[in-house]
């Protein structure tokens, strides 16, 4: 059989939890097992030390032989939709729609007609009131350009109370990497504009499926950070007025500047789930 041995300066978890077992290696040959595993929590696993453990030929006696074999996986967020983030979904999904304008089958406005227009979306009543071209605009979410923000920071209040509620605040932190995920993994499947920022993060604003593995690799290892007075994450959000931001933060209601207000949808932790 094939063994993990955990050495005193692993840090992170280990990978293999069970031993493998190979009934019978013929001489001169090898044999390989697929193990399907299956990690409890997003971060890094490493394996450093392997050892192999037998009884051959009579059983009396047990050899063992160690490996350094280092090998790493990283664990990404779960994308499967939770609760919370069913709940949110409604909210932000009208949002979207009120503040994008395309081609899709919802109306969105009327406005003078180009030359590049086509005439089958001239709005004929429209433009006799009028006395010249109307066009119809319709709601199309795949033009949108997306920028989904995590606030790692903890709020003032988590910060003074983060002894004895170390525990909570792990799992309010868990939360918002999962609603990251799931939230990152819907515009992956609608193939939307996407970005993603948090503090000292941050991609380029391209199609889903080109940055998607990138924002998943940084909320496997993200962690919470201590509060920030300055608030510069969100500062900084005020700079991008052309993108719709998403942002999922644990700071109170009323720290958001108001001029990230307009065009954000804010998913408090702190509100009731």
């Amino acid at each position: 059989r094939v063994e993990a041995t955990k050495t005193k300066q692993a840090q992170a978890a280990a990978m293999l939890e069970t031993p493998v077992y190979f009934p019978y290696l013929p001489k001169h040959d090898r044999v390989q097992q697929t193990i399907p595993m299956t990690f409890p929590r997003r971060g890094i696993y490493r394996q450093e030390v392997f050892r192999m453990v037998t009884r051959f030929p009579f059983g009396f006696l047990r050899k063992t032989r160690q490996l350094n074999l280092k090998t790493e996986a990283l664990v990404y967020p779960s994308v499967e939709p939770t609760a919370e983030y069913l709940e949110i979904l409604p909210g932000l999904q009208g949002a979207l729609e009120s503040l994008t304008k395309g081609r899709g089958q919802d109306l969105y406005a009327l406005r003078d007609y180009l030359p590049t227009d086509s005439a089958r979306h001239v709005h004929w009543k429209a433009s006799a009131r009028s006395g010249s071209l109307m066009v119809r605009e319709f709601t199309r979410e795949d033009d949108c350009r997306i920028l989904l923000v995590l606030d790692p920071h903890l709020s003032a209040e988590e910060s003074s109370s983060l002894k004895p509620g170390v525990s909570a605040t792990n799992e309010r932190f868990e939360r918002a990497v999962m609603i990251c995920a799931s939230l990152a993994w819907h515009f992956y499947e609608n193939n939307s504009l996407l970005q993603f920022r948090s503090a000292g993060v941050e991609t380029s604003l391209a199609p889903a499926d080109e940055i998607i593995f990138a924002i998943l690799k940084h909320l496997a290892i993200a962690r919470p950070l201590t509060p920030d007075p300055e608030q510069l994450l969100m500062a900084d959000l005020a700079a991008s007025p052309e993108l719709f931001k998403i942002i999922v933060t644990s700071q109170p209601h009323g720290s958001v500047p108001a001029s990230v207000w307009s065009s954000s949808y804010v998913v408090f932790l702190d509100d009731p789930v």
